[in-house]
């Protein structure tokens, strides 16, 4: 009927489809693949035009759903495309099993072509998503140094920023700064646009933030969003990052500035922005979850416990249904800080173990430190034991050291207020101490870390 417009969705029985399959011919099948290949690339392409108008739930979906086409008629390149844009806006376990196989096939294939260093390169920060930093680290410098050497500057920088990513995770802030200046000036020698040359300098004022350095972050940051809000969305040179992914970034940086330097009400309205964005894009259900979740700590400085609670218990659903171990860590780790905020610290305390442990599953050094940092905080405030106070007290330090990071005076102020017998206790004791706490695992993480003595 021409006057209906209403559309109809008509499922196919499995029976029916395989039985289909069964019948058709060689040639049919392939021109089915070539046909349904190109029409999920193209509905990517139009997702990604309209990305920032609630295009990007339309990526992921179409990006998923076209690979399997184009793997069958051995489109290395255009399935590799698509598998890149599907884990760049969907981190999620069950997204990065489905793409992590299909990746290694593709570099295994494109091995000794124009193409592998693509490849590889997508693979490897795929391989660091899925937790394998060691094997995606050898891949990425490999990548890095072989395209240097053939001038290939622009996939050296996005190597690079990869690589940027991964040391900041582990704790190498030192080395992740030294990577990122060298990435900035690939992308000055690739010829690439100001969207990316702003992308660089956003990674470099991420590392700073994590040295502590944040009256300089900010800064940077105010002065950098007016630049950011007079570029175009579409650049007339080349770019190797999508706007919408820069400027969330920049602001989220500035979030933690603004949060670590208590300008909590600056705070909200950076996050506020970062959030519009994202939801004008279509992302995810988990990815906005992770940016509410940014609300909660200054709702709390600001006494809005009530909203605080809200925000964090409802957050706490969505981190748990999409299985997100880091931000369960996070929720309760917020959690035990609003019970401290209300007086009540042996509740903060049995939170913040349940938080310790999600840290070391994920296994970021500087998020175990603050953990332990704030275990034994809450521990020294109950007076429930002395012994394990200093315990976490000590760890936090030792691996605040370890990283260089910038709480490490704050958790010697800290330790400093403490009796402490004269002759300090042994690694081995306080290993044994904090170890006794569910899934902890500090005398591993601290081999895995740099040493500074």
């Amino acid at each position: 009927d021409a006057a209906q417009s209403t559309r109809v969705r008509y499922d196919i029985h499995p029976g029916v489809a395989e039985a289909a399959l069964a019948g058709a011919g060689a040639e049919l099948l392939q021109a089915t693949d070539i046909e349904l290949g190109r029409f999920f690339i193209t509905l990517v392409s139009r997702g990604l035009e309209a990305e920032s108008e609630g295009g990007g739930a339309l990526v992921a979906d179409a990006a998923r759903r076209g690979v399997p086409y184009l793997m069958r008629i051995q489109g290395w390149s255009e399935a590799a495309w698509l598998l890149e844009r599907l884990v760049q806006r969907d981190e999620s376990p069950d997204t990065i099993a489905f793409a992590l196989p299909l990746l290694e096939r593709i570099a295994q294939a494109t091995a000794g072509s124009e193409r592998e260093l693509l490849d590889q390169g997508t693979l490897a920060k795929t391989l660091a998503m899925a937790g394998r930093q060691d094997e995606a680290e050898r891949r990425m410098r490999d990548v890095i140094d072989r395209a240097r050497k053939l001038g290939q500057h622009g996939v050296a920088s996005a190597a690079g920023s990869d690589l940027m990513n991964l040391l900041r995770n582990v704790g190498r802030v030192d080395e992740a700064l030294r990577v990122v200046e060298a990435k900035a000036e690939d992308t000055r020698n690739a010829g690439l646009g100001p969207w990316t040359q702003l992308a660089d300098e956003g990674q470099r004022l991420q590392l700073l933030a994590d040295l502590g350095r944040y009256a300089e972050v900010h800064k940077a940051v105010e002065r950098l969003r007016p630049q950011m809000a007079a570029l175009p969305e579409k650049s007339e040179v080349d770019e190797t990052v999508n706007p919408w992914n820069v400027r969330e970034g920049l602001l989220d940086t500035g979030h933690t500035a603004a949060l670590y330097s208590k300008r909590y009400e600056d705070a909200l309205e950076l996050n506020d922005e970062s959030l519009r964005s994202k939801q004008a894009r279509g992302a995810s259900t988990l990815e906005l979850a992770k940016y509410r979740f940014n609300d909660a700590a200054p709702l709390l400085r600001l006494g809005r416990v009530d909203d605080a609670r809200a925000l964090l218990l409802d957050c706490r659903r969505v981190f748990e249904a999409e299985r997100y171990r880091s931000g369960l860590g996070m929720v309760f780790s917020l959690l035990a800080d609003l019970e401290d905020e209300t007086g009540a610290p042996d509740k903060a305390a049995d939170f913040e173990r349940l938080a310790l442990g999600y840290s070391y599953q994920v296994g970021d050094p500087d998020v175990c430190a603050i953990s332990h940092y704030s275990l034994a905080n809450y521990l020294r405030r109950s007076a429930r034991d002395p012994t394990q106070a200093l315990a976490h007290g000590l760890a936090a330090a030792t691996l605040f050291m370890q990283i260089r990071s910038g709480r490490l005076p704050n958790a010697l102020s800290a330790l400093a207020a403490v009796d402490l017998a004269p002759s300090p206790p042994a690694f081995a004791d306080v290993v044994r101490q904090v170890e006794a706490v569910p899934g902890v695992r500090l005398a591993a993480l601290f081999e895995r870390l740099p040493r500074t003595l």
